[in-house]
């Protein structure tokens, strides 16, 4: 067991899917409900959260999936946790100085699942080459 834990890069594909897991969960279920208690959302801005989510994947999954093919894997994993952390603390950072913009919360939701995208492919087309 302990052997499997001295491959650095497999370390590395773990703590990246412990990061992105936790940023998962939180956009999936916190998000509706921060819209909800700090924007008093109604029904329909609420929903469209659900929508915003899912324009990335919709969109841009193929055209990712060809950049994650071209690109090197490690990188681009490494790039995608550092932007979803900060995205995630600015998202925070708003909430605790009370700005109360509906439309960058949408932008910040938009971009948070297009980075999302990205790790998500990425992290399939990297196991095969840990393997090796």
């Amino acid at each position: 067991m302990k052997k499997i834990w001295i491959n650095k890069n497999f370390t590395f594909l773990c703590v990246s899917a412990l990061f992105d897991g936790a940023a998962t969960q939180f956009s999936i279920f916190l998000f509706p409900l921060i819209a909800i208690y700090l924007y008093n959302t109604n029904v329909m801005q609420t929903s469209l959260i659900t929508f915003v989510t899912f324009i990335p994947n919709l969109f841009l999954a193929n055209h990712a999936g060809i950049f994650v093919d071209r690109h090197r894997k490690k990188k681009i994993l490494l790039i995608c946790n550092i932007i979803s952390t900060i995205l995630i603390f600015l998202l925070i950072l708003l909430i605790m100085l009370n700005v109360k913009n509906i439309i960058l919360f949408y932008f910040a939701i938009l971009l948070s699942n297009t980075v999302r995208v990205f790790y998500t492919l990425t992290y399939g087309a990297y196991i095969p080459v840990l393997v090796q």
